[in-house]
Order: C-alpha cells, then structure tokens, then sequence
C-alpha cells in the first residue's frame, strides 16, 4: 500500500480538475482506490502477485543480509513484477488513449508502457527522492521480447517530489515540490482511539506486510513498552490478533487504525520505516522511533535520525529492549518534537497536489 496510497491525493486532484483517470494496479488494494472514487483497472488478474511481495520480504528481511543481496532480490522481483503487468498497462493506455502516464518509482512497468505507446511519463515520488528502478527496468525481458524494444529510457519527462527539502541532500532535491498528503487503508475506526488520552499516547505500526510475516516484531515492540507509562496503540496490519493472551493493561490493538486521525494525537510513533508510516508522521510532526528491517527501510531510518525527528534503532545488534529506552528518550527530549513539527510546517508550505495537476496538464 506504500507504493498506492502516496499516488491517491494526485489522482483525486487530477479527478477534480476535470481529468479523467484510470488506476492501472494489481494486487489486493484496487477496492482502496475505488473507495475512493478513482477508476481502478488490475493489469495482472491471474498474477498472485501478493505472493512475489512476500517471498522478497523474506528474502531481504533476515540478519546479516547485505545491501548488495537487498539490491538483487528487490531488481529481480520489481522486474518480474513489471513483465507481468506491461500487457495490461499497454492495452489500458492504447484504450484509454492516455496522455501521461503517472507512475512511483519501483512501478518500472508504468515507464517502460509509456515509452512503448510514446506516451509522457512522470515520475510521482513516494517519500525520500529516488529516481526509475533503473536495474529493475533493464532486466525486464517483455520489452524486448515481446515488443522488440532493445532498451527502454529509464528517463521519465518530469518529476514529482513530495520529500521536504530538510530531510534530504540537496544534490536529491530535484524535481516538482508537492505536499506530502497521507492517504489511508480506509480502516474502521473503533471509537476508542478519539479519546484524548491521559497520559503520553504512542502509536506502534509495522505497515501491511511485515506483520504477517514476522509478528514476532511486533509482539517483541508491544513487550519492550510494557512498563511504560503510556497509552500503546497498536495497528496490527497482516498479524494474527489471536493467540496473544492478554494484552498489557497499557496496550490497546487494532488490525488496521485510521493513520491519518490517530497520529496527530499521538506523542511519538513506532513503526519499520515504511516510506508510508515515515512521512504521513512528518506531515502529522510526530516524532519517530525506527526499527529497520529491510528494503529502503534503513536509508529510512537515516533521514529520521540526521534530521533529528526521531531515533533509529539497530534490533540486530542492540536488540528489542532498547525500544523502550528509546521512546523513553523521544518524550523526555523536546528537540524530536521541535524538529518533526518544523518539518510538518515545512511539507505544508509546499505546493498543493492541484498545482502540481496543472503541471502535468502542460506537459501534454
């Protein structure tokens, strides 16, 4: 859902300019998009793609495992993704009769259609700036094979940047600005999360992935704050809720929490270092604790801990009791909240999704 939910504002901006839009995924999440009155088109039916996702987190999330073997995994599962959806993408477009094709940067797929049609691409950033999964793109085999393309330009015709300037290098900072604005899962609220707490409330969120996969994370974290004097709140995501037994007196959980009603109460959020979880608590100006496990989820946890709104924890070597001692921290230190709120004041002031529309619209 990292990848989808950062595109929604654009395209629900792009609807209220009188464009009209098609969202070309596959996977589970389409009913996301379509809640949410975008035209939604899965390019891959037949593909079990939510099993590729899963098979390269447990590829990629294990100790010891090195950057290279990361880099690897994520090319060879982001090209076998992009193969399966290029057929797809390439009769919507030819249908549609599209004139830009927006697409993140992983979603190599969307860049290698639009180059196949001549259609415009635009590269729509998803939190820290980074440019087309160049590797990914050049080991797709469709391209080539079935569309005799011998190499497709990993060049898209613009760029947009939705990472405040503060959180990144300034030889990174290139493209169209745009706000961040948190999307969310369309989760159910239970009620009990608008009750203003009583003592300091923070939230725990592994995403949608990883807790179905390793839930010992997330009952590792729960433990880690057992003692502490706060109010958990704990978004489960793909985690089995039953088994746990009782749950601490402190802990209240959820398979899914409304995100973006539940952080801007909270006084610190604990999460994986997600793109997603990331920058929807800097655009709340929640300060973050960052557990690392994988993928991008360490390059992550760096900008948290250079641009000093939060902490990253190193599980592998310190292990899950530091978690509490870093929470702990957070509260008792003022300048992680100081600087993760400059920073939601900094996303704010950046252009709207609208104006960033009207961008796009010029290109065509």
């Amino acid at each position: 859902m990292g990848h989808i939910l950062p595109l929604v504002p654009t395209a629900q901006a792009a609807l209220a300019a009188g464009h009209q839009v098609l969202f070309v995924t596959t996977g589970p999440h389409a009913d996301i998009l379509r809640r949410r009155g975008v035209q939604t088109e899965d390019a891959a039916p037949h593909a079990d793609v939510s099993a590729r996702f899963h098979r390269l987190n447990q590829e990629t999330n294990r100790p010891g495992i090195t950057a290279e073997e990361v880099l690897s995994a994520a090319t060879a599962a982001w090209a076998e993704i992009g193969d399966l959806m290029l057929g797809g993408l390439l009769r919507a477009i030819q249908r549609w009769r599209a004139d830009v094709v927006v697409y993140e940067p992983y979603h190599v797929a969307g860049l290698a259609a639009a180059r196949l049609t001549g259609v415009r691409a635009v590269l729509h950033g998803t939190g820290l700036p980074m440019g087309t999964f160049r590797r990914a793109l050049e080991k797709m085999v469709r391209p080539r094979e079935h569309y005799g393309a011998a190499e497709v330009s990993g060049t898209p015709d613009a760029v947009v940047n939705v990472c405040p300037s503060s959180m990144t290098s300034p030889d990174r900072n290139r493209g169209w600005p745009m706000r961040y604005v948190p999307a969310d899962v369309g989760a159910v609220a239970p009620g009990w999360e608008n009750t203003p707490p009583s003592m300091p409330r923070i939230c725990v969120t592994f995403g949608s992935v990883l807790p179905g996969m390793a839930e010992h994370v997330v009952r590792a974290t729960v433990e880690g704050l057992r003692e502490l004097e706060a109010e958990i709140l704990v978004s489960a995501g793909g985690a089995a809720l039953d088994g746990w037994g009782p749950l601490p007196a402190n802990v209240r959980m959820a398979r899914w929490l409304p995100m973006v009603d539940v952080l801007p109460s909270c006084a610190a959020v604990i999460h994986h270092g997600g793109s997603g979880t990331m920058f929807g608590a800097l655009a709340a100006g929640v300060p973050q604790v960052v557990l690392p496990l994988g993928a991008d989820q360490p390059t992550n946890a760096e900008a948290v801990a250079r641009r000093g709104v939060g902490l990253a924890l190193d599980t592998a070597a310190d292990g899950m009791q530091t978690v509490g001692e870093a929470v702990r921290q957070v509260l008792a230190d003022p300048s992680y909240g100081r600087a993760a709120r400059d920073v939601a004041r900094e996303n704010c002031a950046r252009p709207a999704p609208s104006a960033v529309i009207r961008q796009i619209a010029r290109l065509t």
